[in-house]
């Protein structure tokens, strides 16, 4: 708490602003922005890649704060403040940082395909800056922080030598999250409440653990199919894939808002509608938006002939 009591007597408004840009990086937005666009822009299995590493990443970040449940640095020390405008970004327990954990694998793999030194750089200061700004922010501790980026690397490296070693890399990384989520759904549900537990990041170790399977369930039927719909997007024009891309993100996005409250009603506010919820957005990105497009070309070409 040292250190974080330094960086909140440093702070400044502007500075505070920076942060919060900054520590969006770590948001999952973000994650699913920058895949949309590699896997719209033809470099599908880079995307796939990333995603169930971040996936896998993601799972052992929510089982060890799980496990721990450590509180979070202004429940550790009440006369300590954080940047309020973070809170709302900050669910669940604090140990391991689940920010730093989501940009250390993204900007680390981002990284390992980048073929310029600058690019390299820049992902790998985008990682370090998100780390920094969840202690500026106060929602983290160096030691939450430090794990996350320890486990976020070691991830990095387990996962791409798998895809560099065996053919079915994809599912091997699939098999590892869906069991690390189902360890996950094992503590959050089964182990009894503990002296230090807060019902509030309990049941955010619920949600996370529905969202997973969710997303992972949509992505092994995506893998099941053989990926072939966005096989023709790096002959596309840059404009078409810009246009895909954008409606994709938007449909997800749409998806992930507009049916958190029917299937809430549906399941009388079971955390299972997480699990419908993403795997319907994520089928949304890889399936129904390619879908759409090619009906669309086949329209015109109909139109062009007819």
């Amino acid at each position: 708490m040292t250190f974080l009591k330094l960086l909140e007597a440093m702070r400044q408004p502007w500075l505070d602003a920076c942060m919060l840009g900054v520590t969006f990086l770590g948001d999952e937005t973000v994650f699913l922005a920058l895949i949309l666009i590699l896997f719209w822009f033809g470099h599908e299995k880079t995307a796939l890649r990333i995603g169930l590493a971040g996936l896998a990443g993601t799972a052992l970040n929510q089982l060890l704060k799980a496990v721990f449940i450590v509180p979070r640095p202004w429940l550790l020390d009440p006369s300590f403040t954080i940047v309020e405008a973070a809170r709302a970004a900050a669910g669940g327990y604090s140990f391991p940082s689940g920010h730093t954990q989501s940009a250390v694998v993204l900007f680390l793999f981002l990284a390992l395909y980048a073929k310029k030194r600058w690019q390299k750089g820049l992902c790998i200061a985008a990682a370090a800056l998100t780390a920094f700004s969840r202690m500026y922010l106060g929602v983290h501790t160096p030691l939450d922080v430090g794990v996350s980026v320890l486990t976020g690397a070691a991830t990095v490296w387990i996962c791409q030598r798998v895809y560099q070693r065996w053919d079915r890399g994809l599912w091997y990384v699939l098999g590892a999250a869906l069991t690390l989520t189902g360890a996950l759904f094992a503590v959050a549900y089964f182990v009894p409440v503990r002296a230090q537990s807060v019902a509030e990041f309990d049941m955010a170790a619920r949600k996370n653990a529905w969202t997973l399977l969710g997303t992972l369930a949509a992505l092994g039927l995506y893998l099941k199919t053989g990926m072939k719909q966005a096989a023709g997007a790096c002959v596309r024009p840059i404009w078409y894939k810009t246009l895909m891309t954008a409606v994709g993100f938007c449909m997800v996005l749409s998806l992930k808002s507009l049916l958190k409250a029917p299937l809430a009603a549906l399941t009388n506010g079971h955390e299972a509608a997480n699990a419908l919820r993403y795997a319907a957005a994520v089928l949304a990105g890889v399936w129904l938006t390619p879908w759409a497009f090619d009906r669309l070309e086949m329209r015109k070409g109909r139109q062009k002939n007819g």
